[in-house]
């Protein structure tokens, strides 16, 4: 799930230059590009002009702390992934931050572990905000906004129950999607029959590149 990351970005503000430093080599494993910023007023500089798809902030900064900045963000823009590291988690900063629909709140040090953790976090916030093209397999994409599966020759318009199908099988990856949950998310438990999602999966199987798509019988189906 992680490596969907790959093409996205990141903006990481932190006045701490060595803490800034160490991390943003980590965040480059996981992003295609890492924007720096040592305070909140550079941070929405980039975000002004730059296309930041996930954001990492400090709390305690100067000029403006990270809850004012994040505040910034928030009144044109909802739905990006924002983190928060902070040293100092007093209660006045953590119930704003409530208000403030973040993905996570961190206390430092944070742990290779837990990075990761909140990433995969990310990942989810933003497949359920439509903001991310998921990797199904080495040459095949698929954009939740579009509702289009990409080849590496091709692009492919799904049907709905194509889209809400595959859409589950990403959200569930590597995991168990049982008949049941197919016919409540997909056919919003209408009737399904054993033809009607044989047909789906397939037709589903053919635009995609790859055999990801596991039938386990008896139970279910996953996407690898």
């Amino acid at each position: 799930m992680i490596e969907n990351l790959k093409n996205t970005n990141l903006l990481f503000v932190e006045d701490d230059a060595i803490f800034r430093k160490q991390y943003t080599y980590i965040f480059r494993s996981f992003f295609s590009q890492v924007f720096e910023a040592s305070n909140a007023l550079e941070g929405l500089e980039h975000f002004q002009t730059q296309s930041i798809q996930c954001i990492i902030s400090d709390i305690v900064m100067s000029d403006m702390n990270g809850i004012e900045f994040i505040q910034e963000i928030r009144k044109v823009d909802q739905k990006i992934p924002i983190i928060v590291f902070s040293s100092h988690p007093t209660q006045k900063y953590l119930l704003e931050s409530i208000k403030l629909n973040l993905t996570s709140f961190l206390i430092k040090p944070v742990s290779f572990v837990n990075i990761k953790t909140v990433l995969e976090l990310c990942v989810l916030k933003m497949i359920d905000e439509q903001l991310l093209k998921i990797k199904i397999c080495d040459d095949t994409e698929y954009s939740p906004v579009t509702k289009i599966l990409t080849t590496s020759n091709q692009n492919f318009a799904l049907t709905k129950k194509e889209s809400l199908l595959l859409e589950l099988l990403i959200k569930n990856r590597s995991k168990l999607v049982t008949r049941e949950s197919i016919e409540r998310r997909v056919y919003f438990n209408q009737e399904m029959s054993d033809s009607a999602l044989k047909n789906l999966i397939l037709k589903l199987r053919k635009k995609i590149s790859a055999n990801v798509i596991i039938n386990v019988p008896g139970h279910g189906f996953l996407l690898q």
